[in-house]
């Protein structure tokens, strides 16, 4: 089984733009909200994330997601190759 990363090191790896998608499945849960149609509940997975010393961890998974979100779009935008202009443009 491998090892449980600390809270802190999931934030961190969001901040800095070093999650991959691969790790955002792993690291959160998403389940259908089956008292609201088109709603997901958003988890922690605490079998992958060790939370054991934050309470508050799943009330701030949601926009950990967000986050998570966003920097895998920045990292798109960085690996796509720059649009090449002519000078007579």
């Amino acid at each position: 089984m491998a090892k449980k990363i600390p809270l802190h090191t999931l934030v961190q790896k969001i901040e800095t733009r070093q999650i991959s998608k691969n790790e955002t499945a792993k690291f959160f849960t998403v389940a259908p909200n089956s008292r609201k149609p088109f709603d997901f509940n958003i988890g922690i997975n605490t079998a992958n994330v060790d939370i054991s010393n934050t309470p508050s961890a799943h009330a701030i998974a949601e926009p950990l997601l967000r986050d998570a979100g966003i920097a895998l779009q920045f990292k798109r935008f960085e690996l796509a190759p720059k649009p090449k202009f002519s000078r007579n443009e």
